[in-house]
């Protein structure tokens, strides 16, 4: 947060979260195979575009697929799980896998030490992923998935006035930010892009990584800043 900008105020946190809630819930969309009727559907109509800022890469990439290339497309969902199950599913073991534990794991072993890590991490926070689409707690949907609890959880308290606990769902925010999901998205989104032929899907890696760069470059003054708020 900048010296000269006003101190935030509970309303402030209460617009921010609920915000930021919606973006990681639909990032997370995004990756979810069982997402993808939903959003053949949202594209069709153009729905997928409503409350994107209209600006930055991904968002430009996603309006020329919605607005050109979909309409040529027959079998758009076919289409869709064709390449979701190409680039996250049968893609190449040395590049492009949605698994933290393939960029964080020396051995890069899927479902071992990091896995674990990450669960452990959700069940500290009481978040518990029983129904996570045959999915283990690492996959890139279900780490976004968990900042949304967050910052729902995160936006639920300040509305109810309990500012310790708003904190307390923020900070879980930063320390899994800094600790997990931020530390790879970057490699992750590069070998995405590179195996990509749908431009949905560079889209999609596009607009994650712009969004997390914003969250990485703030997360640390939004605790900060609510620090300050009287208790």
């Amino acid at each position: 947060m900048a010296a000269e900008e006003k101190q935030m105020t509970v309303e402030d946190f209460i617009e921010l979260s609920g915000s930021r809630a919606q973006t990681y819930l639909f990032l997370a969309s995004l990756f979810y195979y069982d997402s993808l009727p939903a959003l053949k559907k949202s594209i069709r109509n153009k729905s997928i575009l409503k409350g994107l800022p209209p600006s930055g890469r991904g968002f430009k990439l996603l309006k020329k697929y919605v607005e050109e290339d979909a309409p040529k497309i027959k079998n758009l969902l076919e289409e869709l799980q064709v390449e979701h199950t190409a680039l996250f599913v049968m893609g190449k073991f040395t590049k492009g896998r949605p698994y933290e534990s393939f960029y964080l794991d020396k051995d890069k072993r899927i479902g071992g030490r990091v896995s674990l890590e990450v669960d452990r991490f959700y069940k500290s926070a009481g978040v518990s992923f029983t129904e996570a689409q045959d999915e283990i707690a690492d996959y890139i949907a279900i780490e976004l998935e968990f900042m949304y609890h967050m910052c729902k959880r995160e936006e639920e308290a300040w509305r109810e006035g309990d500012r310790e606990h708003a904190i307390g769902y923020l900070k879980f925010q930063r320390d899994f930010l800094t600790g997990h999901l931020g530390k790879w998205v970057d490699p992750f989104v590069e070998d995405t892009l590179e195996d990509a032929k749908s431009d949905f899907f560079r889209a999609a890696c596009y607009l994650l990584q712009e969004f997390m760069e914003i969250e990485k470059a703030e997360i640390h003054g939004l605790v900060e800043e609510a620090e300050k708020i009287p208790a």
